[in-house]
């Protein structure tokens, strides 16, 4: 399974009992095949692997790194953010690695980095694909070199404690409600939550709605199974979860 917050309860716990007080310094998690990566920091909370991304782009960035970076449209902002504040080019790309990969590989592309929400990170000098050991690796180098635990770095790249809130769910769906909701995304007729606010959209990949407060929302039906993923992230975690039970509402009342 992914290593994912629900999927990782074993690791959570054994840290959140034994972290700080027995020197364990973070727990590490890949899938099966080790190539996405989660982590749980020493009290036994989970660190997605948007901050994962952070951290190491900042750490190569501070390394003499230089070029452009991409990732798929539904990972934070905390990348965009990084980016903007060092002069890097920022591609934005549907979901799934192969689109990253892509790019990576282009003819006279000088992208040296490529992140996914579900936790697959590629650095292109090592490999253009995911490697969930490399990452657990980076990690570990970079508290080490740092002496700094792995909250301490995201409030350096910061100024101060990691400002995004990010939510996703799967809303399990009848093949038939699925593809009406799609009916009515693409003809307009669905409601969208603050549609007044919403100052772009991208239908790259699904439905995403952005706002002028920095925050986003995106609506994205599965391809492979009657999945429909929700996603939000605000700076405030009240707003996440608010855009989150607006579009569930709007969904369900079809």
């Amino acid at each position: 399974p992914e290593p994912i917050d629900n999927n990782l309860c074993k690791l959570k716990s054994f840290l959140k009992k034994k972290g700080a007080g027995n020197k364990f310094a973070l727990g590490l998690a890949t899938d099966g095949d080790a190539d996405r990566i989660g982590a749980v920091d020493f009290n036994g909370h989970f660190i997605d692997s948007h901050k994962i991304f952070s951290i190491i782009l900042n750490y190569l960035i501070k390394e003499g790194y230089s070029g452009s970076v991409v990732k798929t449209v539904s990972v934070s902002k905390s990348i965009d953010n990084i980016c903007k504040n060092h002069g890097l080019k920022l591609f934005e790309v549907p979901i799934g690695f192969k689109h990253i990969a892509a790019v990576m590989i282009k003819d006279g592309s000088d992208v040296f980095m490529g992140g996914e929400e579900s936790g697959g990170i590629g650095i292109t000098s090592h490999l253009p694909e995911r490697d969930g050991i490399l990452n657990a690796l980076m990690l570990l180098k970079i508290m080490l070199v740092s002496r700094k635990n792995i909250n301490e770095l995201l409030n350096d790249i910061f100024d101060e404690p990691y400002p995004y809130s990010y939510k996703r769910e799967d809303l399990h769906l009848p093949k038939k409600d699925k593809e009406s909701l799609i009916n009515d995304l693409n003809s307009g007729v669905f409601r969208v939550p603050f549609e007044k606010e919403v100052i772009s959209t991208n239908f790259m990949d699904g439905f995403k709605f952005e706002y002028q407060d920095d925050s986003w929302l995106l609506v994205r039906p599965s391809g492979t199974e009657p999945v429909l993923r929700v996603y939000a992230e605000s700076r405030d975690k009240k707003r996440t979860e608010l855009l989150i039970n607006m579009i569930k509402k709007e969904i369900y009342n079809l």
